[in-house]
This record gives structure tokens, sequence and C-alpha cells, in this order.
């Protein structure tokens, strides 16, 4: 089962609905924050209470966080921004953190790749809105499928697009951040996937967020 935590909006924009690019061959983002070094190199992974420096006026920052979950390559394009890679085995978490123009939004297609066909594909990807005020983090999107000894189970693309939308757990309202429209697409092998494309748009909103992250009463 795809375990999907976002929110469901009716309509696929245009700039996602166009073929999703190559995976791709390199970190090429621009890096952000006190836990980033070396550019394109992955940052180090902040939990909630830490800080990630200043944020520039107009714009609001992300971390885009790619778990170790099995043999597989691991990226994320976002159109006018670049990618971020995590190639299959590296240990543990891979985190980037990258500023984002409120007001704007962004097409995202989240790639995966198993390493060996055979053993077929696990992917997983999330991506959190920060919040300076705390300091903590949004939940935006947040997906697995499969782990370290198990595969994705499903074997059809549609399955992705299905657990997407009865997905609605733990996509954090109180944000200023939404997910607009959800495809996705992949190839097979002996009924597992051995790759997947994940297309969505991602509206950064001008507003501010009023309440922290995983407080009560904030409107869907």
């Amino acid at each position: 089962m795809l375990r999907a935590i976002l929110p469901v909006t009716a309509s696929l924009l245009a700039a996602c609905a166009s073929a999703a690019p190559a995976f791709p061959a390199s970190t090429s983002a621009e890096l952000v924050g006190t836990s980033c070094g070396s550019p394109g190199r992955p940052c180090r992974c902040v939990e909630s209470g830490e800080t990630l420096g200043e944020v520039p006026a107009g714009k609001k920052r992300f971390e885009v966080r790619l778990p170790q979950i099995s043999e597989s390559d691991t990226g994320v394009s976002l159109a006018g921004v670049g990618d971020v890679v995590r190639p299959s085995g590296e240990q543990g978490d891979r985190c980037f953190y990258i500023d984002l123009e409120a007001g704007r939004t962004y097409a995202v297609t989240v790639h995966g790749r198993a390493a060996r066909r055979e053993r077929g594909l696990s992917l997983g990807y999330t991506i959190r809105e920060y919040n300076p005020r705390g300091p903590g983090f949004y939940t935006i999107i947040d997906q697995v499928c499969g782990d370290a000894t198990a595969a994705c189970p499903i074997d059809d693309p549609s399955g992705w697009t299905s657990d997407y939308q009865s997905g609605r757990g733990r996509w954090d309202p109180c944000s200023s951040t939404r997910v607009e429209g959800y495809t996705a697409q992949g190839g097979f092998y002996d009924r597992h996937p051995t790759d997947a494309q994940i297309s969505f748009a991602l509206k950064v909103y001008e507003f501010e967020p009023r309440r922290l992250p995983g407080a009560e009463g904030c409107p869907r």
C-alpha cells in the first residue's frame, strides 16, 4: 500500500500535464540554510526546534527529504529551481533545503528508479514547509511505498493515483502551501514497479501561516 499524506484538488495544472522529464543526473538546485555545506551535496537533516537561518523577503523555505528505503534511486525535479537526487546505496535520510518564491506555483516531478529491476522499486519522499517562528515544519506531501525488504506492491500506475486520492491523513492545513493535481506513471517488470514518475504542482501562497505546525482548527 502506498501511504499518501497530502491534500486533494480537482484538476491538474497544465504545467504538470506534460511528459515527465528524464531522471536527473545530479543535484543542481541551489541549496540554502545553515545545515547546508558544499554545493550539490545533501544538507544535514534538521528536526523541529532547529533554525535554518534567515529566509529572504518574498520567499519561503522548504525541505525535500529522501529517506533510505531500498536499492532505488530517487530524485525530485522542480521547474525553474533544479533537481535534487539521492542515488541508491547511500545510508540514512538525505535532506535538501530550497527557497521558493511566495505567490508562485511550481511543477514538480518525483522520480523513482529500481537499481535492480528484478527486485522492484521502493519509493519515499517528503516535502515540508519551514516555519521560522516555531521553528518547525508543515508537512505538505509525504509518500512511502515499499521498504528495504519488499518492493512497492502496486502493480498498475493507476494504483498510485487512487492511493493518493484516499490518503488525506497528515497534510498540515495550517501551512501556506498546497499540492494541486496529481498523476503517476511507471514501468513494470514481473508485476513489480521498476520506475515511477509522480507529477503535481506545488502552490506557494503569499500569506504567512498564522498558526504553528500541527495546531488544531486550521481550515482545510
